[in-house]
């Protein structure tokens, strides 16, 4: 049960940090698709 645990636990650990580097590429995209968009404006 304890192994089934530290298993489950290091693949949220996991899950969390692949999904923090989504979010933080896709915070990145959209800081350039407003860069973009402010350019098209001018």
């Amino acid at each position: 049960m304890a192994s089934s645990a530290k298993s489950r636990s290091k693949k949220l650990v996991a899950l969390k940090d692949r999904l923090n580097r989504l979010l933080a590429e896709l915070d990145e995209l959209c800081i350039s698709s407003a860069d973009v968009f402010e350019v098209e404006e001018q």
